[in-house]
């Protein structure tokens, strides 16, 4: 809460908190072999390091970074816990729900609203000067915490009635129809598909448990039906409704989640190793996606792509399988709970989770500002109830045998991934690299100082030596590198050598021909050369190159090029020409 309520003082917050941590894990070591995933989640944490290396703005890096560190103590201070504070973290759970409904009621815009209700709610609540919460963030956090309070909800419900307990139910009535009514005003769809998406798993254990099926071995299974019909779920979401055109369609596309998706996916290919840098998607999407001079999106909506972006293939990666395994757990411990409570913390915590991943693919409230300390709240809950169920605690620990299925396939799967690159030849890996390199040194350059609401000029080329060493060299190891192809066709667009330009372009249009940062580079490219029809061909794809063609014509003006101002206009006048025919 300290990141959110005084967040020039989080940093030292967390400073306390590491502290305190390590002296726990000092005096007593063998909490840390009862909390899974130790391993990756230090390949995060060293990648979230690499991260603040590579990001463009060191300032908004630094925070993230501390947000991060605080959000892998947050984690393991919940699965340490002993299962005797279970109720009170259950608690908390609830009261961080209520606040986050409590902070939407108090900043968010109910002008949309036209209820004598909500309008006098906007005249008459507090003025605290605080930045809104974003509707689909609000619903997404107040199911997640609902959850995880239903075990307090439920004992204090079944309380004898007494003074105490009275007085806890009616905070607990309460508060609930707070955040109840919060979570009907913000409910969005992606919501209600996580939620079809948990009572499709329950449906899944009600058929797996029949009698006809007693004496068949399925039930084990159920743990991998879990993960196979989540598999499915992703498909289909992304098949379906991410594709949705909604009210937000613009000039840059039709902003559906599939289309920021599958462009943010470049990315990925660009910085695979390194990671682009942390919090730096928006300037990234809008420099050599959009190529617009001003933000555009903060995030890419999924918050496990924010994350493979950022932190590169390898903290994505951790960042799944760290969620992927817990939920193998946690639908185990549905599978061997002895009891119907015990079952019931095993449900809370697959519904939780599964909200948690698909409602994630929709909004990336987890990895996105102050809400990134929050980014493993969901699997540290999910730690401290499987622990519960499964009759773990602080004091005792019970060493397993055998290393369990997501355990083996926690250290398989790297070991896979490191196999299938070493098959790569040595020239592609260092292709890669170079290429990663160059294009982290490139955006460290570009994006300094971004949003500039202005076109680069040449006046920036010295500064980019260092990235064009880099990407060059990996040009001598791959020459047809989609990476470098792209960076170096924009230092030669700087350089206004449209000659050099066209053909590296040209490169990287062939290895990636649905781009919209190449294809929008290379179509400007042909107009400063004269090529109106190649250009044509490529920048009617780009909605807006007509508003700008026409900037670019009194822009070049200013800048000397009078010959380049006379094509922009004559390329203009083409587009005016078809626009205008019936």
């Amino acid at each position: 809460m300290a990141w959110i309520l005084i967040p020039e003082l989080g940093i030292w917050f967390t400073l306390l908190a590491l502290l305190a941590s390590g002296a726990l894990f000092l005096a007593d070591n063998s909490l840390l072999k009862r909390i899974p995933y130790t391993l990756l989640l230090a390949v995060f944490l060293i990648t979230a390091c690499v991260g603040y290396w590579a990001a463009y703005d060191k300032s908004s890096g630094w925070i993230k970074l501390w947000l991060i560190i605080t959000a892998v103590l947050l984690y393991y201070a919940l699965g340490a816990q002993p299962k005797q504070n279970l109720l009170v973290i259950s608690l908390l759970s609830f009261c961080l729900g209520l606040g986050v409904a409590v902070y939407f009621f108090l900043t968010f815009d109910f002008a949309g609203i036209s209820t004598g209700i909500a309008l006098w709610w906007i005249r008459n609540r507090p003025f605290l000067g605080w930045p809104a919460i974003h509707h689909g963030y609000t619903s997404g956090l107040l199911l997640i915490t609902t959850l995880f309070a239903a075990y307090w909800l439920q004992h204090i419900w079944k309380k004898p009635f007494d003074k105490v307990s009275a007085a806890l139910k009616i905070f607990a009535g309460l508060g609930f129809g707070v955040n109840l009514l919060a979570f009907i005003l913000t409910v969005s769809r992606g919501l209600w598909l996580a939620a079809a998406c948990g009572l499709g798993t329950w449906v899944l254990w009600r058929i797996i448990t029949l009698e006809r099926f007693a004496k068949q071995p399925i039930k084990s299974l159920f743990p991998l039906l879990v993960l196979l019909y989540l598999g499915v779920m992703i498909i289909i979401v992304y098949l379906g409704p991410a594709r949705t055109v909604g009210a937000g369609q613009g000039e840059y596309g039709n902003n559906t989640r599939a289309e920021v998706f599958e462009r943010g996916t470049y990315f990925l290919s660009e910085y695979p190793i390194t990671g682009s840098g942390l919090d730096s998607f928006p300037g990234l999407y809008s420099q050599y996606v959009l190529v617009i001079p001003h933000f555009y999106y903060i995030n890419s909506y999924n918050v496990f792509l924010d994350v493979a972006i950022e932190q590169g293939l390898a903290g994505g990666l951790a960042l799944i399988l760290v969620y992927l395994g817990n939920l193998w757990l946690a639908a185990r411990a549905v599978m061997k709970a002895e009891s119907n409570e015990l079952r019931f913390l095993g449900w809370l915590s697959v519904f939780a989770l599964i909200v948690t991943i698909l409602h994630g693919l929709f909004y990336d409230y987890l990895y996105n500002g102050a809400g990134t300390v929050l980014l493993l709240f969901p699997i540290g809950m999910v730690t401290l109830l499987v622990g519960h169920i499964n009759g773990l605690t602080a004091q005792i620990v019970q060493p397993r045998k055998t290393a369990s299925i997501p355990s083996r396939a926690m250290i398989v799967i790297p070991i896979l991934g490191i196999v299938v690159l070493l098959a790569l030849s040595r020239d592609k890996l260092a292709a890669l690299w170079y290429a990663d390199l160059g294009a982290v040194q490139m955006s460290q350059v570009e994006l300094k100082h971004f949003p500039t609401n202005e076109w680069a000029t040449s006046a920036v080329v010295p500064e980019l030596t260092m990235a064009d060493t880099s990407l060059r060299s990996a040009l001598r190891y791959d020459p047809n590198n989609q990476t470098a192809n792209y960076r170096l066709g924009l230092i030669s667009m700087l350089r206004q050598d449209f000659t050099s330009a066209a053909v590296y372009l040209e490169k990287a249009h062939v290895s990636s021909p649905s781009h919209r940062g190449i294809i929008k580079n290379l179509g400007y490219c042909y107009v400063w050369l004269g090529e109106m029809d190649k250009a044509k061909a490529l920048l009617e794809q780009i909605p807006e190159s007509q508003q700008e063609i026409g900037v670019y014509s009194w822009w070049w003006g200013v800048q000397g090029r009078q010959d380049l101002a006379i094509y922009a206009f004559e390329f203009g006048s083409r587009l005016d020409m078809q626009t205008n025919q019936p």
